[in-house]
């Protein structure tokens, strides 16, 4: 632990020290990753300021070298980042080592954050495996909102992922969208699938914002957002639809939707 501490100071001056103590060619880093072969340090033991990774951090940015690290052994720099003390290095650490192994492979990353100690550095280690997620697999994504505390950041993550899933399969995003039990959080949800969906199917999507949705301000946003979308793909169609509207209001504020400058 000793050596932990000390490592992490040293980051922490090294961070704000000059260029000066940057060394010439390729660092030994580089070589390794280039070479394929992974870096062992035991991070019980205190540094030896000799070494490779140690002292390429004094010339180099830190968090950079964290990332071929993980690039190179993830479960061996997540282990180390894990150890560190409590605090901003810590928090920071864990989150670069989620971001690089959950865009490498979610499934394990997430396993790794959802087991580390409850604590800011638990909850920025899975929202940033959860963002990663999206581009791969929303419903990893969506598991790893439902591992965060309740709140904005989940919420928002959770509307990022769903939104996604929807764009490709809006049915079984709707399915498990049913299931929400926050009836707040789930009007949104549907309002990110009507919009989605709109694009492919804009009359079931107008029906998801009209009949669906409970809370009237969301679901007038969601039909306003659907019959844009859908003016797009069918204008016929869409105006049809506004003028099916018996709310006067609403049916004004979707045909200015269509044209915004007038």
């Amino acid at each position: 632990m000793v050596g932990v501490v000390v490592f992490a100071a040293v980051w922490l001056a090294l961070r704000a020290g000059p260029d000066a103590a940057r060394p010439a060619g390729k660092s030994a880093l580089v070589q390794r990753a280039e070479s394929a072969r992974p870096i062992r340090i035991d991070a019980t033991v205190e540094p030896d300021p000799s070494h490779e990774v140690v002292g390429h951090i004094t010339g180099e940015d830190p968090l950079a070298v964290l990332r071929w690290w993980v690039a190179l052994n993830p479960g061996e720099a997540a282990a180390w980042a894990a150890s560190l003390p409590d605090g901003p290095v810590k928090v920071e650490s864990l989150s670069h080592v989620a971001t690089v192994w959950g865009e490498r492979d979610s499934v394990a990353a997430l396993a790794w954050a959802s087991q580390l100690p409850l604590g800011e550095g638990r909850e920025k280690a899975v929202m940033a495996v959860g963002y990663e997620a999206v581009r791969s697999s929303s419903t990893n994504a969506i598991r790893a909102a439902g591992l965060l505390e309740s709140g904005p950041a989940r919420n928002q993550l959770m509307l990022h992922a769903v939104n996604q899933w929807a764009v490709i399969d809006p049915v079984a995003a709707l399915q498990w969208t049913q299931g929400v039990k926050e009836g707040g959080l789930r009007d949104e949800l549907f309002a990110g699938i009507a919009t989605a969906w709109a694009k492919l199917d804009g009359e079931a999507a107008a029906r998801l914002a009209v009949e669906t949705i409970r809370a009237d301000d969301v679901s007038r946003r969601a039909l306003v957002a659907v019959i844009q979308r859908w003016f797009r793909i069918n204008p016929v169609a869409a105006k049809n639809c506004i003028e099916s509207i018996q709310d006067p209001a609403l049916r004004l504020e979707c045909q200015a939707a269509l044209n915004p400058d007038n």
